[in-house]
């Protein structure tokens, strides 16, 4: 009896402080009331409470600087004030400061032409007093005779007026030369129009390309500059390069390359050469995969070649059987 009433009184007490655990969270759970969720609209339209100050905040005020630029052009005078103005909006001209230049360098040229000329004639009074000096003293002063030196100084002017005069042709030949090598002509054919460059060399013309199909314009000029005429055979040769991929069934890749080369060396800007180089990359790519196309139909050529080789060996082997097959059974 006394154990039986032990563990009745035991379990009534657990049961007793449990129930108070919950009935304390309970309490606790119903002390904090769940806070309404807020829509935007309400936040939107809500009105607060706006505090009133007693005493409002007043800015301290401030001394009044009056805060002035500084001058442009500052200096301890207006005559000063007045020149740097004039120095700064001068206006010069290139014309003028050439034939400034053109002036300094003369009167320079002419500086040094005199004191040359001063020297010289220093020179000579020197050695004409030495050469008295000497005589007074009877002392023989030897000096180049003076027809030796007329007769000199003639040849010696030749010689330098021919010098020149070779370099100047050779000047003029070179300068021609150039001016031939940049001009370009433009003829007609029974066919089309050629298109013509003169050589490097004063006179003479040499063919660059012909343009079979190409009508002549109808007023044709003495001569053209290189962007007038190249553009005509830079688009010729372009065509003529896509015609031929488009019109042939099996196209010539290497010829269409030769073409598109051509046209290259026609071109005048970065947009006919951009066009140009985006062909020839699309050929070399042409190119590459028919080369790897070409080597795996060979591979699969020898693969289909090894199997019927195969089969055909098969073939032979299994009749040769037979055929032992049928000789032991006819023995």
């Amino acid at each position: 009896m006394g154990k039986k009433s032990l563990i009745k009184s035991t379990s009534k007490k657990k049961k007793n402080t449990i129930k108070k655990q919950s009935d304390n969270a309970s309490v606790k759970k119903k002390a904090v009331p769940k806070s309404k969720k807020v829509t935007l609209k309400e936040l939107l339209f809500r009105k607060f409470e706006l505090k009133t100050v007693d005493k409002p905040y007043v800015r301290p005020q401030q001394e009044t600087i009056n805060n002035i630029a500084p001058p442009f052009i500052s200096a301890e005078s207006e005559d000063e004030i007045k020149r740097i103005k004039a120095l700064l909006f001068q206006k010069f001209d290139i014309k003028a400061i050439k034939v400034a230049a053109e002036k300094v360098a003369a009167e320079k040229a002419a500086a040094e032409k005199a004191a040359a000329e001063k020297a010289v004639a220093e020179k000579a009074a020197a050695e004409k007093a030495a050469a008295e000096k000497a005589a007074a003293e009877n002392v023989v002063v030897s000096f180049d005779p003076p027809k030796q030196q007329k007769e000199s100084e003639p040849v010696d002017k030749s010689i330098k007026i021919l010098a020149a005069g070779v370099v100047a042709i050779l000047i003029m030949i070179v300068i021609a030369s150039f001016s031939n090598s940049s001009n370009y002509y433009l003829k007609t054919d029974k066919n089309g129009v050629e298109i013509w460059q003169g050589k490097f060399a004063p006179l003479g013309e040499k063919l660059l390309i012909a343009l079979p199909g190409i009508k002549a314009p109808e007023m044709i000029k003495e001569t053209y500059s290189k962007k007038e005429l190249f553009p005509m055979a830079f688009n010729y040769q372009l065509n003529k390069a896509d015609s031929l991929i488009h019109e042939a069934e099996i196209p010539d890749l290497q010829k269409n390359k030769e073409l598109l080369n051509q046209a290259m060396t026609f071109s005048t800007d970065r947009k006919s050469r951009d066009a140009v180089q985006s062909r020839l990359d699309n050929i070399k790519h042409l190119i590459a995969v028919s080369k790897a196309d070409l080597s795996a139909l060979k591979k699969k050529e020898k693969v289909v070649k090894t199997k019927k080789t195969a089969v055909k060996e098969k073939k032979i082997s299994t009749k040769e059987k037979a055929n032992k097959q049928e000789k032991k059974s006819g023995h």
